[in-house]
């Protein structure tokens, strides 16, 4: 678990992030990279929390409205990039270590969430969206 000044410190970036979002999207990334910023303006580019956060500054996510929904899942709603991730993700259950799957125990907390979707019937995380021309907005 990281240490608890670092995860206040990242916390107080997102003061509208749901407590269940950031203890499921933002800690395990701490847990791996270590929280170096010290701005919400601050541009995630060159850091490996592009992959959490995708092109969007950190001030994006802390300005975003977050809302519970459930849609019926396909592979036209991810875009490209996070269609990437899944399958490098899922490579994880065989035990392959990709960068987009690097987190300590990657196969373990594969099958984790497997057993949790098998049980509940929903991913034990939480979605995001983004604004693209003509396509998903953030709600």
């Amino acid at each position: 678990m990281p240490d608890a000044t670092e995860i206040a410190k990242a916390k107080s970036f997102f003061p509208k992030m749901p407590s269940e979002v950031f203890d499921r999207w933002i800690i395990p990334g701490i847990e791996y990279y270590g929280w170096q910023f010290t701005s919400a303006s601050q541009s995630v580019e060159a850091t490996e929390w592009k992959g959490f956060f995708g092109p969007q500054p950190l001030n994006f996510w802390a300005n975003a409205r977050w809302e519970r929904v459930s849609m019926p899942a396909s592979k036209h709603t991810f875009h490209p990039e996070t269609q990437a991730r899944i399958i490098a993700i899922i490579g994880t259950a065989q035990g392959v270590q990709t960068v987009m799957a690097n987190l300590t125990n990657s196969a373990k907390r594969f099958w984790a969430i497997a057993a949790f979707i098998q049980k509940h019937g929903t991913i034990p995380f939480s979605r995001r969206c983004y604004s693209y021309e003509g396509g998903l907005r953030p709600r």
